[in-house]
């Protein structure tokens, strides 16, 4: 997922510089995870951090929730209208179910300007 100062195109170099025996990976700016979800897959203790909880919870909706998630976004119809509505609802996303506010914020993200 694109995302603004994402590592996409540093996630090699960054992994090159990694040493050979590690315990822990924290990836404390999470972002769109391109270092954390490239590097091979270990028996290191990960963590995801990132000051955007609507990111986090996409997140752990993917991790917890991944059908209920697809089934949420299988069938969404966009227009400015519903971009601006769910723009509105995630600046006070206090009390909503976290599927729902996963799909509300990946709606967001990928009906963005440039969101690919």
């Amino acid at each position: 997922m694109a995302w603004v100062g994402g590592k996409k195109a540093l996630r090699e170099e960054v992994l090159a510089r990694f040493p050979l025996y590690y315990e822990r990976y924290i990836e404390v700016f999470g972002g769109g995870g391109w270092v954390l979800f490239h590097k091979p897959p270990g028996k290191d203790f990960e963590v995801y951090n990132d000051l955007n909880g609507n990111l986090a919870a996409l997140y752990r909706a993917v991790r917890d929730h991944p059908r209920e998630l697809q089934e949420r976004l299988r069938y969404v119809l966009n227009s400015r209208e519903d971009f601006m509505r769910l723009k509105q609802v995630l600046e006070h996303p206090e009390g909503m179910e976290e599927v729902a506010r996963a799909a509300a914020f990946y709606q967001v993200i990928r009906y963005s300007y440039a969101a690919g």
